[in-house]
């Protein structure tokens, strides 16, 4: 099964490019200094790993931390004071009255 958590996701990309780049840079050390330097394999494999480091930024940058479990008793209580209060008319407004008859349909199949 894949993990379809967000941030594992752009992990998971961050160390794909990473290693990307050090791939790039071997294999570019193949070549020619000529060729190396014709098409920017140093430039091309600094701006790799910048592209990694930007994601793996982004990601110490946006962690939020853990909430408590009172925090966490809080919100599911809130949650189901908004679906029990919620209203016929509020449904229709937020999905349409075509998605609600289609709902309707397939949940008495």
């Amino acid at each position: 099964m894949t993990d379809t958590n967000p941030r594992n996701f752009i992990q998971r990309l961050a160390n794909a490019l990473h290693d990307a780049a050090d791939d790039v840079e071997g294999w570019g050390n193949y070549a020619s200094s000529y060729f190396q330097e014709k098409h920017d394999l140093l430039g091309n494999v600094a701006r790799i790993h910048a592209m990694a480091d930007e994601a793996r930024a982004y990601l110490a940058a946006t962690t939020e931390p853990p909430i408590s479990e009172q925090e966490n008793e809080r919100r599911f209580k809130e949650c189901l004071r908004i679906i029990q209060n919620t209203t016929h008319e509020d449904l229709v407004e937020l999905m349409g009255e075509d998605f609600l008859e289609e709902f309707r349909r397939a949940s008495q199949r």
